[in-house]
């Protein structure tokens, strides 16, 4: 069985024309995947600016939560001792 159609230079034509055609869609959906993927991975930095950005003012701000509540526990036990001392105080002078 032979293949009589590479003898005629019309089905020769039409291959090479199909296989520049094939090799220039290829060519189109590399290019439009590979830009996709630039853009997804710009969004991908953005996003993880904005992560790192959040989580350094969450940071920050537990810092400064944690001193507030050093400082309003050190403000309770001195008014705790406060208070404890002049009940002893008033105690002591009633006796």
């Amino acid at each position: 069985m032979q293949f009589r159609t590479l003898d005629n230079p019309k089905s020769t034509r039409f291959l090479i024309v199909m296989l520049w055609g094939i090799t220039a869609g290829s060519c189109v959906l590399f290019i439009n995947n590979h830009l996709h993927t630039l853009a997804l991975e710009k969004e991908l930095d953005r996003i993880d600016h904005e992560l790192h950005f959040k989580q350094v003012i969450h940071d920050r701000r537990m810092r400064e939560y944690e001193q507030q509540a050093k400082k309003r526990k050190e403000q309770v036990e001195a008014l705790r001792s406060e208070i404890l001392s002049k009940l002893k105080r008033e105690n002591e002078n009633r006796y």
